[in-house]
C-alpha cells in the first residue's frame, strides 16, 4: 500500500519513512522518541489503510 509522495512529511523527515512505509530508528539505547514527521506518516498510512478497508467491504454494484 505505501505512502504517496504527496505526503509532505515524507519529504521532510530525517528520521524515518519511505514511500514503502513509515519507519523509526530509536537509536542504540532505544531512547529516541518518534518525531512529528514520523507520527504524521504513521497516521497517514493508517488513514489510507482504513479507507481501503471500507472500499473493499462495500457492496459491489
Amino acid at each position: 500500500m505505501g505512502l504517496p509522495y504527496s505526503e509532505s512529511a515524507l519529504l521532510e523527515t530525517t528520521g524515518g519513512g519511505t514511500p514503502y512505509c513509515p519507519s523509526h530508528h530509536a537509536g542504540a539505547d532505544g531512547k529516541r522518541a518518534l518525531d512529528r514527521h514520523e507520527t504524521d506518516l504513521c497516521r497517514a498510512l493508517g488513514q489510507r489503510l482504513a479507507k481501503t478497508a471500507v472500499q473493499l467491504d462495500a457492496p459491489r454494484s
